[in-house]
Formats: C-alpha cells, sequence, structure tokens
C-alpha cells in the first residue's frame, strides 16, 4: 500500500514479513484521526454482531 509516507532506509522491519506501511500510516494520522477510525470500526463490528445474533435467531 502506498500511502505517500516514505518507509525508513535499511529497518530491520523492512526485510521482515511485516507489512509495516500500515503502521507508518496510522502514525501518521492525529490522535483524533486514529480515534474516529476506531470508532468506526467498532461500530461496524458491533453492527454485524447484531446483524448475526437476528439471523441466528431467526433458525432456532
Amino acid at each position: 500500500m502506498d500511502n505517500g509516507i516514505p518507509s525508513q532506509p535499511n529497518s530491520p522491519l523492512q526485510d521482515s514479513e511485516i507489512d509495516i506501511s500500515l503502521v507508518e500510516y496510522n502514525l501518521s494520522l492525529s490522535y483524533e484521526e486514529r480515534l474516529q477510525q476506531h470508532q468506526e470500526a467498532l461500530n461496524l463490528f458491533l453492527l454485524i454482531q447484531e446483524q448475526g445474533k437476528k439471523l441466528n435467531e431467526q433458525f432456532k
């Protein structure tokens, strides 16, 4: 994922199996932006969980 943030050259993680571009991107966000992303992900999870419960109830 190219997010416009240059990776650190010769970083030990660069040669590993870990894609650090998302870590670098998240670290470039402000606290408020990270909090907003977290809240949106939590809201999506809760919606999916609730829909799963409703679907499960239909088949009981």
